[in-house]
């Protein structure tokens, strides 16, 4: 690959992230010198020797040591490793397009895109230890595959602020644009990242010369405006957008029939405020999706979640009245008024129509927004339908489970179902699965209970490989502690969510301010978590008295004798939660 005039990346976040880039190999960092062990510096000399084969395969043994120098945070020296790595094919111990070279240099990069999600405890920002690593793979005059450039753009857009990230996109423009076109994972990386530094524009602008030449959205509406309904409502509906708001019609190829690209160029305009033209793309994707073209893309949920998500927020609603035209206005008004709830409700609820006007399949992943999206406005049967839907989808045939994403949508309905109660209560907004499809009624059936819920819930995480658990919970744990607590907070159910707070904590889901603001509002919060719900759990022990009408649980805490920490424990040990209060 002929080598590039193109701006180093580390220099561009020397000011930009708190610890400076990192030096070559053994040389002085952050006052401290780089120290190698006596097996780091073996295969180091061996990579300098031409043509050496008489050690194990350098490339593995470099990407071994920059594995566990990650895992262990120490970044620097894994970027060290990796650049070294980089530096093979100068050294003639392997060509520039070798395998396994490239196949090391993308899960050494992913590594490191990784450790952009954790905060604190590295000995360089991840940020710099990229850039580093990129620049010396640059410099060899390797070509990464798609997949290490979209892992680089992603973890840069994650971590760097709009200006910095702006000049790192602009850096890796020509190096992208220069690679032959296949693999769309850099490109939506590029559209989001455009967008979250706030010029989607440029992102569009990206793909038009990625695309080549081609018919735009326009051309193709005006060809089918009298075959195909949808293309002259395309063409009514991108003339009454204002003009500033209008984004490029970019030129339609290969690009068009994966439906991730048409969701990066709506997440970027929603990621920058402009909503208006969010819209468009997805009018857009509407018009491919129902002319018959060659490049017609897959019907997919994913465009319609995107805007959904983004016109649920405060935020988003104001960003859409404020861009849109005065007949989309109207439009809300109308359905805010008609369903007499307020213009976010009236907003996703047109993008639901959409998805049911072009027959597309709701997957789990919008189920589970709707049902949240509706319990947390209190409107407990729409949230039901969706939840029930979202239980219906069979995993394999004739096999129902409860994915473990539905679980935080089925805490907050249950919290719904249960919000303004001063006793404890125990709610089944599902049902008892009459009427449901014949195999998911047994699993409607088991989720009777917030307490059965709760079993259910803590079984699949305890099913869970180790590394996969691991992501679950990094990415979902806290937001399911949450939930688990308000719904059983709301229900009143003390010893419960004294088992949610343990167990999931066990797992390594750490609780956050939202947790303890959760538990405040319903109990006085004196000391620890921990030490309030037991205090809960007794102070309602004495309050309750045996009478009918008392969930079982409850008449039990009520009939108990026992005191102080048996009670807790007896308490918490009661019915469905005894073998998971007893594991924690």
């Amino acid at each position: 690959m002929a080598l590039r005039a193109v701006r180093p990346l580390a220099p561009l976040l020397a000011h930009s992230v708190a610890s400076p880039a990192s030096g070559c190999l053994g040389k002085q960092r952050q006052g401290h010198p780089v120290v190698h062990t006596v097996l780091e510096l073996a295969y180091l000399v061996q990579a300098s020797i031409p043509g050496s084969s008489q050690y194990p395969d350098t490339v593995q043994a470099l990407a071994a040591l920059a594995r566990d120098a990650t895992r262990a945070r120490d970044l620097a020296r894994a970027a060290d490793m990796l650049g070294s790595m980089a530096e093979l094919p100068r050294h003639a111990a392997c060509r520039t397009d070798d395998p396994s070279l490239l196949d090391a240099l993308k899960r050494g990069l992913f590594d490191l895109a990784a450790e952009t999600r954790i905060k604190a405890g590295h000995t360089m920002h991840p940020a710099l230890a990229i850039a580093s690593v990129y620049d010396r793979v640059r410099a060899s005059g390797i070509e990464l595959p798609h997949g290490a450039m979209a892992s680089i753009v992603g973890s840069m857009a994650r971590v760097l602020p709009s200006e910095p990230l702006l000049a790192v996109l602009e850096a890796l423009r020509a190096d992208f644009l220069a690679q032959p076109r296949g693999d769309t994972s850099a490109v939506c990386a590029f559209l989001v990242a455009y967008g979250r530094a706030g010029h989607p524009e440029r992102g569009e602008a990206l793909l038009a010369a990625y695309a080549g030449r081609g018919p735009t959205c326009r051309q193709l509406a005006l060809q089918h405006k009298h075959a195909a309904p949808h293309a002259a409502t395309y063409l009514i509906k991108s003339r009454a957008r204002r003009s500033g708001r209008v984004p490029l019609d970019v030129p339609l190829g290969a690009w068009c029939t994966h439906a991730a690209v048409w969701n990066s160029l709506i997440r970027a305009r929603t990621a920058a405020g402009d909503l208006a033209a969010a819209h468009l793309w997805l009018e857009r994707y509407r018009l491919l999706v129902h002319v018959d073209v060659d490049n017609r893309p897959a019907r997919t949920a994913s465009p319609y979640l995107t805007l959904m998500h983004a016109c649920s927020s405060a935020q988003g609603i104001r960003a859409l009245f404020v861009q849109s035209s005065g007949t989309m206005r109207r439009m809300l008004r109308r359905m805010a008024y008609a369903a007499e709830a307020p213009y976010r409700t009236a907003a996703v609820h047109a993008v639901l129509r959409m998805v049911h006007a072009d027959k597309v399949v709701p997957g789990v992943a919008m189920l589970n927004f709707l049902t949240s999206f509706e319990a947390g406005r209190g409107r407990v049967a729409s949230a039901a339908a969706f939840a029930r839907q979202a239980l219906a989808l069979p995993h394999a045939p004739k096999r129902f489970r409860v994915h473990s994403t539905t679980y935080a949508a089925l805490f907050m309905l249950y919290g719904a179902a249960a919000a303004g109660s001063a006793a404890p209560v125990e709610v089944a907004p599902l049902g008892d699965g009459t009427g449901a499809e014949a195999g998911a009624a047994p699993l409607l059936a088991r989720l009777q209970t917030p307490r059965a819920l709760l079993r259910s819930c803590l079984a699949c995480v305890d099913a869970l490989d180790a590394p996969v658990r691991a992501r679950f919970v990094a990415r979902h744990g806290t937001a399911l502690l949450n939930s688990a607590l308000a719904a059983l907070l709301a229900c009143r159910d003390y010893p419960a969510a004294l088992v949610a707070l343990r167990a999931l904590r066990a797992h390594g889901v750490a609780p956050d301010v939202y947790t303890h603001a959760c538990v405040w509002e319903s109990i006085p919060l004196h000391g620890g978590l921990d030490e309030a719900l037991g205090r809960a759990v007794e102070a309602q022990a004495g309050a309750l008295r045996a009478a009918p009408g008392l969930p079982a649980w409850a008449d039990a805490l009520a009939r108990s004798t026992s005191t102080g920490a048996a009670l807790v424990a007896e308490a918490a040990g009661h019915e469905t939660l005894r073998g998971h209060y007893e594991r924690v």
